[in-house]
């Protein structure tokens, strides 16, 4: 929110959106034999091209991350600028991970039909956006999935993360490589370490990437940083091949 006031400000224009299954949007889990990031790639495309945005730049966080490195994978041609933050890698992310958002719902499906997902946390929490009538809506939604529909999704979407854990899930620091030549700019701003979202995780990523790492706790430097980085015309400081040079810097 800080960061969507700031670019507002300077005169960005800010597209924020929620993801299928997720804030006020459908459920929906006929990915066409994709994963979710990847789904969420190809939704965000359709959006902006409804739009009329020729190129964005892409902001993420986590999984908001990963979907943005899905996107410019598949999209390279509509992509100006790379703002990532707080990504996960490593064995205890790629364990965590698949069992909390693949193997527990899968699990429960094949047990219970897709009514059993009502019982679980993560899916009581999706289902409880928006007005009474949106639950509702969105509730019939998800019990009228397809059980093959959905199996399907959730062993794609396993598949994705496994590709790679180091240096993030998904992706390795070979297929990263190809990305330098966008410009990046890399935050980490936690303050304590959950052993998936680390700060090793994320100079690794600015190593392979050949972006800056800001490392502060302060969102007020980080939020600047970024809104200037996002608002101006190029990198200040780039490569032969355009890309951001590799560089962290730490504000404690």
């Amino acid at each position: 929110e800080k960061l969507r006031k700031a670019l507002l400000a300077v005169g960005v224009h800010v597209l924020t959106w929620d993801r299928r299954n997720s804030g006020l949007s459908d459920i929906s889990y006929d990915f066409g034999g994709k994963s979710r990031a990847e789904q969420d790639a190809e939704d965000l495309h359709a959006l902006i091209q409804h739009l009329g945005f020729p190129k964005v730049c892409l902001s993420g966080q986590s999984a908001g991350g990963r979907m943005s490195l899905a996107f410019v994978s598949m999209f390279p041609e509509s992509v100006e600028k790379l703002l990532l933050k707080n990504l996960t890698g490593g064995s205890k992310a790629a364990s965590n991970l698949s069992k909390n958002y693949f193997g527990d719902p899968v699990a429960a499906v094949k047990d219970g039909g897709m009514e059993s997902l009502l019982q679980m946390n993560f899916y009581r929490k999706v289902l409880s956006k928006g007005s009474p009538e949106r639950q509702a809506a969105r509730r019939k939604q998800l019990l009228k999935t397809d059980v093959k529909m959905f199996l399907t999704a959730m062993e794609k979407s396993r598949q994705f993360l496994a590709r790679a854990i180091d240096p993030i899930l998904g992706f390795s620091r070979q297929s990263l490589e190809k990305l330098r030549t966008y410009p990046s700019l890399l935050v980490y701003d936690r303050k304590s370490s959950d052993g998936m979202h680390t700060r090793d995780v994320m100079k690794k990523l600015s190593k392979a990437l050949g972006a800056t790492l800001i490392d502060t706790t302060d969102p007020k430097v980080w939020v600047a940083k970024c809104a200037d980085f996002l608002s101006s015309s190029g990198c200040e400081k780039t490569r032969e091949d355009g890309s951001c040079s590799n560089a962290t810097e730490e504000v404690r």
